[in-house]
């Protein structure tokens, strides 16, 4: 797509077309005035607005586009660049020549046209000649210039984002199809659903690197650095092996499973965040070895390597801790500039834990107890809660001891003293936050069941959308037009499904 600026296409009769392709939207227009009355209460006010809005989609909007389209396919000089582009990003590309298509452009329009279509063939030793009937895997070619443009699964770039965007935000694709037909958008769920894998897939492919242009223009260079890392649940749907049942379906089975959840912001030297900066989201299913490596990648694609101060932050876990030494060095993160830290309020419910396991204590006594401790592991006194905990008489010792081992073992990292010195804050909320916004809303709903893949997808949309960075969803479908949807196959999935 480096030479897009140097292909330029320009119609003499552009005005013209136009004109004609919109004339009659006046006359739609006044026919949404019956008797050419005005309206005169807000139920009528609102009808009018609809019906001004479904005619300006109908008249405007999808004829316009249609025009467009034309114009653009009809240019033999973009023709040839768009297929030279395609073949340039995969050279397994063969032309067929021009096949009529028919795709769907914002204002629910459907365009028919005959474009240069290509298809990828492998080289080397061909593979088994498919059945009589069968049409085999699809996905496997693309037309040159809807690619170029920004086509994918024969929809417009404008239509796949706004059904990814509107089925990452409502609660169920049946909800999404009804939001989208308001805007002219008729699909059917079974088309949501592929779309929202379509634009999943190339947002995954992207964040695994290929195909991505650099880092981004948005840098943490300079700025002081909150890694915040948690995790959350949803639950799987697995079908158990053998056959149906009577009603035609297969008994499935509802693990819980873990979403890794990473929430990057920067803040002040009063450990104020920042506003004006936008947060980072990223999620992933996958191991903690895995999921460490996305880490990584996520901070370099940003620049933190040249952050003036990273400090990571989660609670207790050792799944997490053990992991941040290797993150740190595959990130490239310099160790003076680096701090971890242990979220204080996890820590004060550890000291809660350990207050009830004292026998004959009331609640009064051990809330004050707590509160003691609290004030004083904020002022740097760690090791003296750890003495006072393992002072303590009480039948379970071996829970004592967990307790006492969890002070001691992460004394390092509660020096609350010193980082509220430094400006650097205390809690995990804004991860905890990122937790409930991404995953909880939408993924861990009551009588919700993922297939790992589609659970994987939607994380990904779920947070870019709550970052406020749909525009990188949106790039990264522009990125992946050019390919053909067969070999675009996010590691992570076969992982996930192996």
């Amino acid at each position: 797509m480096k030479s897009w600026s140097r292909c330029v296409v320009r119609v003499p009769d552009l005005r013209a077309r136009v004109k004609g392709a919109v004339t009659g939207s006046v006359d739609a227009v006044l026919a949404c005035f019956p008797g050419e009355a005005l309206p005169t209460s807000a139920a009528e006010f609102q009808r009018l607005e609809e019906a001004l809005v479904a005619t300006a989609h109908r008249e405007v909007v999808g004829p316009v586009l249609s025009v467009v389209l034309h114009a653009i396919n009809e240019n033999t000089e973009f023709a040839r660049w768009s297929v030279r582009a395609a073949q340039a990003r995969s050279r397994d590309l063969v032309s067929l020549g021009g096949k009529p298509v028919t795709i769907r452009v914002a204002g629910g329009t459907r365009v028919s046209l005959t474009t240069p279509a290509l298809e990828s063939r492998p080289r080397g030793k061909p593979g088994p000649k498919r059945a009589n009937g069968r049409r085999g895997k699809g996905g496997g070619g693309l037309y040159a210039v809807l690619a170029c443009l920004g086509f994918v699964s024969r929809c417009s770039p404008y239509v796949a984002s706004r059904v990814a965007r509107v089925a990452a935000t409502v609660d169920s694709y049946a909800e999404a199809r009804e939001a989208l037909r308001a805007e002219s958008i008729d699909l059917n769920v079974k088309t949501v659903c592929s779309l929202v894998s379509r634009v999943g897939d190339a947002c995954l492919i992207d964040r695994e690197g290929e195909g991505r242009t650099g880092k981004t223009a948005e840098t943490l260079a300079g700025k002081r650095v909150m890694v915040g890392i948690d995790g959350g649940r949803l639950r799987y749907r697995l079908d158990k092996p053998g056959r149906r049942l009577s009603s035609g379906r297969h008994g499935f089975e509802a693990p819980w499973r873990e979403p890794k959840i990473l929430t990057v912001y920067t803040f002040d030297a009063n450990g104020k965040k920042e506003r004006r900066q936008r947060p980072i989201y990223e999620g992933t299913l996958a191991p903690w070895e895995d999921a460490a490596d996305l880490i990584a990648r996520t901070l370099r694609r940003y620049g933190a390597e040249r952050a003036k101060l990273v400090v990571f932050a989660a609670d207790g876990s050792e799944n997490i801790w053990r992991h941040v030494d290797g993150i740190c060095k595959a990130a490239g993160l310099d160790p003076a500039k680096v701090t971890s830290l242990v979220d204080f309020y996890h820590a004060v419910e550890h000291l809660s834990d350990a207050a009830k396991l004292v026998p004959g204590w009331s609640d009064e006594q051990r809330q004050r107890w707590v509160t003691r401790n609290a004030s004083l592991l904020k002022r740097g006194g760690v090791e003296t809660v750890a003495a006072a905990i393992e002072q303590f008489t009480v039948a379970d010792r071996d829970a004592l001891t967990k307790e006492v081992e969890y002070f001691r073992l992460r004394a390092g990292r509660m020096r609350y003293d010193v980082f509220k010195r430094q400006g650097i804050p205390l809690g995990t909320g804004a991860v905890e936050s990122t937790i409930r916004r991404v995953v909880n809303l939408r993924l861990k709903s009551t009588g919700t069941f993922w297939t790992p893949e589609c659970a994987e997808r939607m994380l990904v949309l779920r947070c870019r959308l709550k970052a406020g960075r749909w525009d990188e969803v949106e790039a990264a479908v522009h990125n992946s037009a050019l390919l053909p949807a067969r070999i675009q196959q996010p590691q992570i999935l076969a992982r996930l499904l192996a």
